[in-house]
C-alpha cells in the first residue's frame, strides 16, 4: 500500500514539474498566450479526473 502512495506522490509531482516546464518554455520561446494555455489545459485536465 505504501508502494502505491510513493508512485502517486512521484507521478503527481513529475506532473507538475512537465506543466511549470512546459509554462516556462512556452512563455520564453513563444508568445505568452500559449503558457496561459498551458496552465488552462492542465487545470481543466485535473478537473476532469
Amino acid at each position: 500500500m505504501a508502494f502505491m502512495h510513493l508512485g502517486i506522490l512521484l507521478l503527481s509531482a513529475a506532473t507538475l514539474l512537465f506543466e511549470i516546464t512546459l509554462t516556462r518554455v512556452f512563455s520564453v520561446a513563444q508568445w505568452y498566450h500559449f503558457a496561459f494555455m498551458v496552465v488552462s489545459l492542465a487545470l481543466l485536465g485535473f478537473g476532469a479526473s
